[in-house]
């Protein structure tokens, strides 16, 4: 088991990994999930609309050629980014706050990954 460094020590060289690190997993997986939430909100806002009055045959077309583009690096890094720094985080955070919350946390979690939001009601 490993000592903890006195609170002088800390102070003079930054602190212990967790204290920095904690607060840098939160705010990446804050914007992470922004970034997310802001690109599905964008496509619900403005694609959905605008294929609404297309034809059957056309809307199967432009969603297959949007999955195709959209399969790139920054999607997949910001996509599972925003689970895998959320899940960091809270582990992170162990212990800072009430244990009340951690079951609000992985519904949150839970429900992220759920195919259909109905679940998690």
């Amino acid at each position: 088991m490993r000592a903890e460094r006195p609170a002088a020590l800390r102070r003079r060289h930054g602190g212990t990994e967790s204290e920095w690190l904690a607060p840098v997993a939160l705010i990446a997986a804050t914007i992470t999930t922004g970034l997310i939430a802001g690109l599905f909100y964008a496509f619900a806002c403005s694609v959905m609309p605008a294929l609404r009055g297309t034809d059957a045959r056309t809307f199967i077309d432009v969603m297959q050629r949007v999955n195709r583009a959209i399969l790139n690096g920054w999607f997949a890094a910001a996509f599972a980014g925003a689970f895998l720094l959320t899940a960091q985080a809270a582990v992170l955070h162990i212990g800072e706050g009430p244990i009340a919350s951690w079951p609000r946390c992985c519904c949150t979690a839970r429900c992220w990954r759920s195919p259909s939001w109905s679940t998690c009601r």
